[in-house]
């Protein structure tokens, strides 16, 4: 008879499925209470999910600066587990109706992969036909947070069968985390201040808004704007000549304006009327592609596409700080993926000059070059391999500090501790192994006699 009750096989593996997902492409993880008794917690976890009992644990709620004001909810690592569950039962269903040129939260796709497709559009039409492009940008305003939950549902619950992954769905779409006990705060009262009401999921409507840092809200999103990618891509066909979604800003291409110009109250209409969100005046722009086009991190123009402005700044201020640096505190591997990372984004334009401009900068610090070389395109940093010779220079020096420790270890202790940590210390630099078991009563100046690389106590102090 079994002690415990034993949930559905099945969905205990895909829920151990789910949690290894979610360490994939991570950092080190922490050896945490949920990370060392993660079968048990999810073997729990099934049960709760299979007896309709689960409910969503404390969230952890802070601010990030960078690059504006936003506010952030991280789910519960058990919370997490279930967001992954859910989105690989529903990813391969959804992604084959998102249409090509949706971009966010998608295998194969991301901002990278948007803009490769944007210039190979550009490319192209300048070949075929030669025309001046245009371009129009819209953006929903405050997306996340005027998000209507109960029309989300009613999306999912035409195309969902399945009861279990249903009910999940609606327990984690309705899940408030800023209800009070739902949440922990760790971000000082001054950041909480920068926070405009109207980006914070404490001020929305009761059913309206979907947290920012959930892989859930991410999908669920992708999700609730295929309703405009399907208006876009079937209703609205033939008044542009190419766009593409990136969660909710919406890029449109055509060679004539006033097409460009008509389909703004299209979308508004739609979006208002069918999800019930607004554009954003603000952000809405129709230019000449000849005058510049700031997407998704990079500057398109008709013939060349550069890096924006505002990554190189962070580049440069990470730079700065990787200069200021002492010596002493640097880590080779850290400083090299924090450049690498803007390294690897600029070489994806015409960025040559500011790849070599980082990399020198870079080498004219000695302490950093001494320890960080660019490779020959200038494309990333690596840490400087040692030589033999330097590598025998940092054994002996090794050896050496483990010399100056065994001496100390006999400053103020007894014998009998003496002789412990004296064979704790000979095991790493001496080669005489009868020194790690001296005789039962030898003194003190003995030990340290026999100890020390020639014989001499003298030499050893």
């Amino acid at each position: 008879m079994l002690k415990y009750a034993a949930p559905d096989l099945v969905l205990y593996q895909k829920l151990l499925a789910s949690y290894k997902n979610c360490l994939k492409n991570k950092a080190h993880v922490k050896k945490t209470v949920f990370h060392l008794h993660h079968e048990k917690i999810i073997h729990q976890l099934a049960l709760d999910i299979e007896n309709r009992t689960y409910q969503p644990t404390t969230s952890n709620i802070f601010v990030v600066t960078h690059p504006k004001p936003r506010e952030v909810i991280a789910a519960n690592m058990r919370d997490r587990v279930v967001h992954h569950f859910i989105h690989d039962y529903m990813a391969p269903y959804w992604d084959r109706r998102f249409v090509a040129t949706s971009y966010a939260c998608r295998t194969g796709k991301g901002p990278l992969q948007a803009c490769h497709d944007l210039r190979a559009f550009i490319r192209r039409h300048a070949r075929q036909r030669g025309t001046p492009l245009y371009y129009l940008k819209v953006d929903v305003q405050n997306f996340f947070t005027t998000i209507d939950l109960k029309v989300l549902y009613r999306i999912i619950e035409r195309h969902m069968e399945h009861p279990l992954y249903l009910w999940l769905c609606q327990v984690v779409i309705f899940h408030r985390a800023t209800k009070r006990g739902s949440f922990s705060l760790t971000s000082p009262k001054s950041l909480w201040q920068m926070l405009p009401k109207y980006k914070s999921m404490f001020y929305a409507p009761e059913d309206v808004g979907l947290p920012i840092g959930n892989l859930t809200s991410q999908f669920f999103a992708n999700v609730y704007m295929n309703q405009a990618d399907q208006y876009v891509t079937h209703q609205l066909a033939g008044r542009y000549l190419y766009w593409q979604r990136y969660v909710d800003d919406i890029l449109f291409l055509s060679d004539d304006p006033a097409e460009l110009r008509a389909l703004t109250p299209l979308i508004a209409s739609f979006l208002q009327d069918e999800l019930h969100i607004k554009l954003n005046p603000k952000k809405t722009l129709l230019q000449p592609l000849a005058r510049g086009l700031d997407h998704l991190g990079y500057f398109f123009k008709p013939t060349h596409t550069t890096v924006r402005r505002r990554v190189m700044g962070n580049c440069q201020r990470k730079v700065d700080d990787l200069i200021a640096q002492p010596a002493a505190t640097l880590q080779p591997e850290a400083a090299c993926a924090t450049v690498n990372a803007y390294l690897g984004h600029f070489n994806h334009a015409a960025s040559r000059q500011l790849r070599t401009r980082v990399t020198e900068q870079i080498a004219a610090v000695p302490h950093l070059a001494a320890r960080l070389e660019a490779n020959a395109a200038h494309t990333k940093i690596m840490p400087v391999k040692k030589s033999k010779k330097q590598r025998a220079d940092a054994a002996r020096l090794a050896e050496k500090k483990l010399q100056d420790e065994f001496v100390v270890a006999f400053a103020s202790v007894d014998a009998e501790a003496a002789r412990r940590r004296g064979a704790f210390y000979l095991r790493h630099w001496c080669e005489v192994d009868d020194l790690l078991a001296p005789e039962e009563g030898a003194t003190q100046e003995a030990l340290l006699a026999e100890g020390s690389p020639n014989g001499d106590a003298k030499t050893a102090t």
